[in-house]
């Protein structure tokens, strides 16, 4: 039976959280705190150290970061000390990232305005993920309306989301 150890995050800064979000192979994890005046703020663990980060949502083994970046619309690639903007042409408001895999593939979701649609950014290329199934509709006075909810928060090595 395989054993485990139990590491508790507990950030002095933090006035609520830490909120891990991610974690790679070699034990790094990214995510985010609530600090004492109400700002998220992201974070990488490594080694038993916290280092301030934009909000972070995922980290590949090669230690690529993705996350939100600190305009609240638009999602950051940070690779080899380069950031990189993400922001979906499709996107209504905003673009989050959630998670990237060892091959730099992107996937996380963004506003349609009625909504929200998952995507996959590979290649510099965005598809739109979108789950059939994943539509509801209501009816604010008397008016059809179809809301998307299709949220794509991780993806493997093997390009499964």
């Amino acid at each position: 039976m395989p054993t485990y150890t139990y590491t508790t995050l507990d950030d002095p800064s933090a006035a609520e959280g830490p909120l891990a979000y991610g974690i790679n192979t070699s034990g790094q994890i990214v995510g985010y705190y609530q600090d004492s005046n109400l700002n998220k703020v992201g974070f990488v663990y490594s080694g038993g150290t916290f280092t301030t980060f934009n909000v972070a949502q995922g980290i590949n083994d090669p230690g690529q970061i993705v996350g939100l970046s600190g305009d609240g619309f638009s999602s950051f690639l940070y690779s080899g000390g380069n950031y990189t903007s993400i922001y979906d042409p499709s996107a209504f408001s905003k673009t989050l990232a959630q998670g990237v895999n060892d091959a730099g593939q992107i996937v996380g979701w963004y506003d349609t305005g009625l909504g929200a649609l998952g995507f996959l950014y590979s290649g510099g290329n965005y598809t739109t993920i979108k789950d059939p199934l994943g539509d509801s509709t209501s009816r604010p006075f008397g008016f059809p309306i179809t809301v998307n909810r299709t949220y794509a928060h991780g993806i493997n090595d093997a390009g499964q989301i």
